[in-house]
């Protein structure tokens, strides 16, 4: 008997036989290869934050000024900061010096009209002096003219004051270092506010078109579903994110009752990309993958025999077999 098992050892396999394993208690490491209907989920970690919004202006400019500090609590229509343009100065100055130019050229106005009349009083001749009197009208004319052509071809690019003010009644969490006069590109965050109860979800960067045709996509906050509202980039939000170092995370608003959960909660964004009803299924912990596929492994008689599958979507817990195994058969689930 041991030589003949001995001689069975020395032959070569028979290519048509299944690759057996040791046995394994089925009892205790299988799972039933079955139907039930599958999500193409994707776990995504995420952060329950304050509802802040991140406020700065539409426009380029130079910071007139920030009149709120970190920590103030502010109302409805309240200004937070101001922007003026570029030729902000230049247009003051302007506007000033035509004010000056105008009541010193009234002032020797006065004094020659006057003087005009005192030499008539006297029986002398004025010519000369209402001579005078034109010249220096036509040449405060042209003064004022010049500058006040100028001041209108600034004020036709100016963008005069533009001020952020508080969407509602908040608190200021932060302001910018940015100091008065500094230069200021549109799209640039100045202010950040919190609405106290409405809070934000952020994780990693899911892109809005692929939300919009998404299957589902919800939180779950504290095992509570709670239903999204994605919140996308401007085209400036993005050019200033892509300009820097730091990673874009997708933002949503949470919808409905959120009295219950606090900023800091754990929570999951659940991405759910297809839906299938009634497909094979087996454990997601009895399909393994090596260079030539995936594969699982058929408890037969207490043995395991490996099977080469095919799988469609999984939803972490469950994979989806397209072919390779049938309904029924019980597979070998790792620990």
């Amino acid at each position: 008997m041991l030589a003949a098992a001995l001689l069975t050892g020395c032959k070569a396999p028979d290519a048509g036989r299944p690759e057996l394993l040791e046995p394994v208690n089925a009892s205790l490491e299988s799972g039933l290869v079955e139907r039930r209907d599958l999500s193409d989920i994707t776990i995504y970690n995420a952060q329950l934050l304050p509802g802040i919004e991140e406020m700065g202006f539409d426009c380029d400019g130079y910071l007139y000024g920030v009149y709120v500090g970190a920590g103030d609590r502010v109302g409805e229509g309240t200004v937070l900061a101001a922007l003026v343009g570029p030729d902000f100065d230049a247009i003051n100055s302007l506007e000033e010096s035509i004010a000056d130019s105008r009541a010193d050229f009234e002032k020797k106005f006065e004094a020659l009209e006057l003087e005009i009349e005192l030499e008539r009083l006297a029986g002398r001749n004025t010519d000369e002096l209402k001579l005078q009197l034109k010249h220096e009208r036509e040449k405060a004319e042209l003064t004022l003219g010049e500058k006040e052509t100028r001041l209108e071809k600034l004020k036709e690019t100016d963008i005069g004051y533009n001020y952020i003010t508080a969407p509602c009644d908040c608190t200021v969490m932060a302001v910018t270092r940015t100091g008065a006069g500094g230069y200021v590109a549109a799209g640039t965050p100045l202010v950040a506010i919190d609405y106290g109860d409405e809070m934000t979800l952020t994780c990693d960067y899911i892109s809005e078109v692929t939300v919009n045709h998404a299957y589902d996509c919800y939180a779950l906050i504290g095992g509570v579903r709670t239903e999204l509202e994605y919140i996308p980039y401007t085209k400036e939000e993005m050019k200033i994110m892509s300009a820097s170092s730091v990673p874009l995370v997708s933002r949503f608003k949470l919808k409905g009752d959120t009295s219950g959960f606090e900023a800091g909660d754990s929570a999951v964004v659940v991405f759910v990309s297809d839906m299938q009803s009634n497909v094979l299924v087996v454990p997601a912990g009895a399909v393994y993958t090596d260079i030539s596929g995936k594969y699982v492994y058929e408890i037969v008689d207490n043995a395991r025999i490996k099977r080469t599958v095919v799988t469609g979507i999984t939803d972490t817990a469950y994979v989806e077999i397209v072919e390779g195994i049938e309904e029924g058969a019980l597979v070998y689930v790792k620990n």
